[in-house]
């Protein structure tokens, strides 16, 4: 597949999809609370009481309970020094306009926020990357309590009805500043329509780790791009397979172990051939693949880049400049570094679809 810009969008993908990718995504992973309320956190199991207390899966518990967990680990992280909760050490709201995505990102990162709060105060300038964390079994085993696995259909709705609703606030919002603006050429008024409807949705995409999820992401809706985030079977216990900095991945040990239905396999345990052919098969716009693969093996990328996907890096070597150049000169479209993903062209500018 050739890389750049055509009459159909970036590298062959409709405008109505690519226009999602000309823009810094912030990246943040997203449970669903018993009662349906998405909240934002990056480990599937909270700890209760202590930090080595009984851990609970964030979909057993109603959004009232895990604000009183959150609470209890914010107190604890300020009497005992340590980070082990989680709760953002960034208590400065960035600027609305001069705040950069990193800041951003930095500030409503493992905060307990709700998916709700974080699109009212994130400005719409900057788009946003929901990493769906859903385990398809019932959890359970050592220091931990099972649940049942929630519906993934009422799971993935409540995401999309909090998202949907923030672009209608956002469309809203937009009409009233503008409604007192008339007049010029029928022409102008028709571009200065199209360009405010533009401007006034925020650039979202979706990816997970489970096939099951992004399957239901996929099929549920036509505006969002959804990607398959995969290691390619890279080592377990890594930071770097995190596609959000910081993020706590121990805890999905048992998932990856397994856990999941053998004809439903989490993309941890498919190959990097297995990932690329359901993505495929799924009609996703790509995948997100660890950048400790793609740098050993550059000549991934072209294979990955010849089946038509979209192809985000993440990991702990897009840190460094000169392997995240490498990728870009191979073909890969957008790296994540400090928990943002950044797409770029071969020249290294931003896309400006």
């Amino acid at each position: 597949m050739e890389s750049g810009r055509n009459d159909q969008g970036y590298a062959g993908v409709p405008l109505v999809v690519s226009s999602s990718l000309a823009a810094e995504h912030i990246c943040i992973q997203v449970q669903v609370c018993r009662d349906g309320v998405p909240v934002v956190c990056p480990r599937m199991l909270v700890n209760v009481g202590s930090p080595s207390g009984v851990k609970l899966c964030i979909s057993s518990l109603t959004h009232a309970e895990f604000q009183s967990v959150m609470r209890t680990a914010s107190i604890a992280q300020v009497s005992s020094g340590d980070s082990y909760s989680g709760v953002s050490n960034v208590s400065t709201k960035p600027d609305s306009t001069s705040g950069t995505a990193t800041e951003w990102f930095r500030y409503i990162q493992d905060t307990g926020f709700t998916l709700k709060e974080v699109l009212d105060i994130l400005p719409v300038r900057l788009g946003l990357s929901i990493q769906v964390l859903y385990s398809s079994r019932a959890w359970g085993g050592r220091g931990s309590l099972g649940s049942a696995a929630p519906d993934v259909n009422e799971y993935i709705d409540a995401i999309f009805k909090a998202v949907y609703e923030d672009s209608q606030k956002n469309a809203r919002a937009s009409s009233a500043s503008h409604g007192a603006q008339a007049g010029g050429s029928i022409l102008e008024r028709i571009t200065s329509d199209i360009y405010r409807k533009e401007s006034s949705q925020r650039n979202t995409i979706f990816c997970s780790y489970s096939p099951q999820v992004c399957i239901a992401l996929n099929w549920k809706q036509p505006n969002y791009a959804v990607f398959l985030l995969t290691t390619g079977r890279e080592p377990l216990a890594s930071e770097q397979q995190s596609p959000v900095a910081g993020a706590d991945l121990s805890d999905m040990r048992d998932v990856r172990a397994g856990d999941a239905p053998s004809f439903n396999p989490p993309s941890h345990h498919l190959s990097l051939k297995e990932a690329v052919r359901f993505a495929c098969t799924n009609n996703l716009l790509g995948i997100m693949c660890t950048s400790s693969l793609l740098t050993r093996v550059p000549a991934l990328i072209k294979n990955i880049k010849d089946n038509g996907l979209f192809l985000v890096s993440f990991g702990r070597e897009n840190q460094d400049e000169q392997l995240r150049a490498l990728q870009r000169s191979h073909g890969v479209d957008a790296t994540m570094c400090d928990g943002v993903i950044q797409y770029e062209a071969d020249d290294g500018t931003e896309f400006a679809i």
